[in-house]
């Protein structure tokens, strides 16, 4: 998977679905803020944007991640 060209296809299915657009090296994802009260909203968006860009470091194509998420806030990260 190292070095593999990202593409839109992946981003949906590594994010569950939510609302993402990959145009020009910049990816921009949207997504419901859920909590099953367990975690605080912002620990868990946290926690999904870590994930999120530490799985782009196996792609190559990409300049910008910038997530955000409802009710809680928006986060990005530049490759």
């Amino acid at each position: 998977m190292e070095g593999e060209e990202l593409t839109l296809i992946n981003l949906k299915n590594a994010s569950g679905g939510a609302n993402v657009s990959f145009e020009n090296g910049k990816i921009k994802a949207t997504m419901d803020g859920d909590s099953d009260g367990k975690f605080p909203l912002e620990d868990l968006a946290i926690n999904t944007f870590s994930h999120l860009s530490d799985e782009l470091l196996f792609y190559e194509g990409w300049v910008a991640l910038t997530v955000t998420f409802t009710n809680v806030g928006t986060m990005s990260r530049n490759e």
